[in-house]
């Protein structure tokens, strides 16, 4: 996280957020990043920017449309649609204006910031990331990760049938009658 680009990035700062790695980190004279790490990265690209700030220069990342002051771009539009439901917009309606872009980068949700925010606008914009990056669960995962998150919480792909231990069997266990028993049982009173 060094450079980005042609850009170096400066000031930078390293935390956490329930227990997700964060970064503040200056762009040169451009802008102020908060890069917030996601356990489980996307494909899928979405960015939200107010609508005085140009269009991204991506070419495989396309216009959504309008919500409240904000313009969605994505390079899935489906999933774009899907992620769009009625907590993005109140999102989008609520978010802090110094949040002037917010988008996602595999396992990166990232806020750029002017460059001469405060530490008030900091403590908004990571608010926003959080806010942000919560949303954004809905988008599918990265396949390979999908079926790493898969396989450590199940032994088995499911519907596979997995071959049983030696000795073990797949019938139901075999009943046999009780055998009479031999001798009388006292009756269980007192005379």
């Amino acid at each position: 996280m060094s450079t980005v680009g042609d850009v170096t990035a400066r000031n930078v700062v390293l935390g956490q957020v329930r227990g997700e790695a964060v970064y503040i980190f200056d762009l040169e004279d451009v802008a102020t990043v908060i890069a917030l790490h996601r356990k489980v990265g996307t494909n899928v690209v979405m960015d939200l920017r107010l609508k005085g700030v140009k269009e991204p220069r991506e070419n495989d990342v396309w216009l959504l449309g309008a919500i409240g002051p904000r313009m969605v771009y994505s390079n899935n539009l489906d999933a774009a649609r899907r992620a769009c439901d009625r907590r993005m917009v109140t999102f989008a309606h609520t978010a802090p204006d110094c949040a002037e872009i917010m988008w996602n980068e595999q396992n990166w949700t990232l806020v750029a910031m002017p460059i001469a925010s405060t530490r008030a606008q900091w403590d908004e914009g990571l608010r926003a990331v959080r806010q942000f990056n919560d949303l954004l669960r809905v988008l599918p995962p990265i396949p390979a990760q999908a079926a790493a998150a898969q396989s450590s919480r199940r032994p088995a792909e499911p519907g596979r049938p997995q071959a049983l231990p030696t000795g073990h069997t797949d019938a139901p266990p075999v009943l046999r009658p009780q055998q009479p028993r031999t001798g009388t049982q006292a009756p269980n009173f007192q005379t």
